[in-house]
């Protein structure tokens, strides 16, 4: 890969680049077990590479099949296309991926009136639940203070339809009535009409503190034709890559109508803007098609409220070294890399460059984690080939 992580330079103390990153490193392991010698040739914003409609190449392939270079250190997907062209190093993927359309989370607080915030957190049929507790409560409290033997006269007679409901109506408030009844049976009535207005105000005031603080995520867009179509939304996208040539013939109209807007460069914006000129290039608006280790590390923790525009099948993509055809060396670097592989080496060297120092609160979209460096590197844009002597 030749954005950073997989390849970047940063200066030394007296301003020479150093060539650095996860396939600097297992090119240098490859360079010790088969043993060739290392030229690096730092192609500044230039791509993958694409096939034109006459059937020669950009980029990197192209660099490959003129044989200006042997090896394209970066992480190639295999197409019919390009084995025409050029050969893999293909016993062993030099990393997996999986590219997906992802956006930004927009949250809205909830906005209503004085109001509505108030009974908002109940449920009409709570409200019309409760009503009708308070008006059996009340007859029920009649009853028992007129069939009570040990209730006296008086406190019957203060004790009207009337007062039994202003009284239950009160304990709901929580305001006592002018008069406490006597009985067993009229208190016992009382006190369970306390005790389950203060769990009616527990549960409320759960609800309201929890409807008035909750924010309502929903995605900018929800499709990928929206994406396609709504072009005042910027598009950050390898306009080279391999997922993106085969949106061309994809099934889903969606993603043929996203093709067209990247070959018609409707507000497109290529990848490598974010490396050159930092990841505040993003707006809150735009649309990245990207592999997901790539998101986090450009945009490290805001990348947690990022997530897919459509439902991901998490189907990992292998990625190769592009090798010139014809390298006396494909074989010995092939049998290199299995022995990396087996010994956990390769695998070793991915996490030194992609371990994450912080996780997602509530990761909603990946279970694989986030994946990023640590500490701020200052990074060329660069697409690395290298000539094998």
């Amino acid at each position: 890969m030749e954005d950073p992580p997989f390849t970047y330079q940063t200066p030394d103390d007296s301003g020479n680049m150093i060539s650095n990153g996860y396939g600097i490193d297992v090119l240098r392991v490859l360079a010790r077990q088969v043993g060739f010698k290392v030229h690096l040739q730092w192609l500044e914003g230039a791509q993958f590479g694409r096939q034109l409609p006459n059937g020669s190449w950009t980029g990197m392939i192209k660099r490959l099949q003129e044989g200006d270079a042997d090896v394209a250190l970066s992480w190639l997907t295999i197409t019919p296309e390009r084995l025409q062209a050029i050969e893999f190093a293909d016993s062993v993927p030099i990393r997996t991926y999986w590219n997906g359309l992802f956006v930004r989370q927009t949250a809205s607080f909830q906005t209503e009136s004085m109001l509505g915030a108030l009974t908002k957190p109940l449920g009409l049929d709570v409200w019309v639940a409760l009503l009708a507790t308070l008006l059996i409560v009340s007859l029920v409290l009649w009853v028992v203070l007129r069939a009570a033997r040990h209730e006296p006269l008086e406190s019957q007679r203060d004790y009207s339809p009337g007062a039994c409901l202003l009284s239950i109506y009160g304990g709901f408030m929580m305001q006592g009535y002018v008069r406490t009844p006597t009985s067993a049976a009229g208190r016992i009535v009382v006190i369970s009409h306390w005790a389950m207005c203060i769990i009616v105000y527990a549960t409320y005031t759960a609800q309201l503190a929890s409807f008035l603080t909750a924010t309502d995520k929903t995605p900018l867009l929800s499709s990928v034709m929206q994406v396609a179509t709504h072009t005042q939304y910027p598009l950050l996208v390898d306009e080279t890559s391999a997922d993106v040539s085969a949106m061309r013939v994809s099934p889903d109209p969606g993603y043929r109508a996203l093709y067209s807007r990247v070959t018609n460069g409707d507000n497109v914006m290529d990848v490598s803007a974010v490396v050159r000129r930092g990841r505040d290039v993003v707006s809150d608006t735009a649309v990245l098609y990207i592999d997901y280790d790539r998101l986090v590390y450009y945009l490290r923790e805001r990348s947690c409220f990022y997530e897919p525009v459509v439902e991901v099948v998490y189907k990992h993509s292998p990625a190769y070294l592009g090798l010139r055809r014809g390298l006396p060396q494909r074989d010995g670097i092939n049998a290199a890399l299995r022995k990396m592989t087996e010994s956990g080496l390769l695998q070793r060297l991915w996490k030194k460059h992609f371990h994450s120092s912080f996780m997602c609160a509530q990761p909603q979209y990946i279970d694989r984690g986030a994946k990023a460096v640590k500490g701020r590197r200052r990074a060329a844009w660069a697409r690395a080939l290298a000539d094998i002597d």
